[in-house]
């Protein structure tokens, strides 16, 4: 299996946000299709395997108090659009589905984040945990206006198995052989916002991923598939 990547696309941290990545600017307005939740593009990220970029938007549902905060999106898994440029929207455009109803619900634990692990030695295979830090890695913890907790649900991992890693800058689509780990994850991933009238958002995701260290530089999750309905969002009211 042929898939395009660079080593940018090592789900670490996030890279520094820049004015402009891929089709999206800060600033925009967008639409994210899973949700139908609206918003303003407030920080872009890092270029994903999957075509996607990761953007951090500020849903219109939060108010106009903390334009800091927001949730960090796949564009591509989330189907996320451009609807504008900051103020030529306000709330959902026409036609746009309403958005899920909000139903109070337990609160879900605010787990601490587990240690950081090593890298494997050269030759190694990696450990559950350790691929399970790369997956929780493209999700930033977050600052004093939110926190961001990622708590998996589910988690099997296959032996290795040939693939091939094909740089995205290869002008001959060859790439390197690789010892790649098979992966499926669900996971959910609470953000947490510091405002006490802004609703929790609690995103539950169902996929597949291959793990591997890259020829030159570090470990990398790829995700390869996402299973149907694979992403879902539920909103928690603070007890008020």
């Amino acid at each position: 299996m042929k898939t395009l990547l660079a080593s940018a696309l090592a789900l670490a941290a996030l890279a520094p946000a820049v004015a402009f990545a891929g089709p999206f600017r800060v600033g925009e307005r967008v639409l994210i299709g899973n949700t139908h939740d609206t918003g303003t593009v407030i920080e872009i990220g890092q270029q994903l395997a999957d075509g996607g970029t990761m953007i951090k938007v500020h849903l219109d549902r939060l108010g106009l108090g903390f334009p800091t905060v927001g949730s960090w999106y796949d564009t591509k898994v989330s189907q996320v659009t451009v609807t504008g440029t900051a103020g030529s929207h306000v709330g959902a455009p026409a036609g746009a589905p309403a958005s899920p109803a909000r139903q109070p619900v337990m609160t879900a634990p605010m787990l601490p984040p587990p240690p950081t692990l090593a890298s494997p030695p050269a030759g190694a295979a990696p450990s559950a945990a350790f691929c399970q830090q790369l997956i929780r890695a493209n999700y930033p913890p977050g600052g004093a206006d939110q926190r961001i907790t990622v708590n998996f649900l589910a988690f099997q991992m296959g032996g290795a198995q040939a693939h091939e890693a094909v740089y995205a800058n290869d002008p001959n689509g060859r790439g390197h052989q690789v010892r790649a780990w098979p992966i499926h994850a669900r996971y959910t991933v609470l953000t947490h916002y510091a405002d006490p009238n802004a609703d929790d958002q609690l995103r539950t995701y169902d996929a597949n991923y291959l793990c591997y260290k890259l020829p030159v530089g570090g470990w990398v999750v790829e995700m390869t598939s996402r299973a149907p309905g694979g992403e879902t969002a539920q909103y928690i009211h603070k007890t008020r």
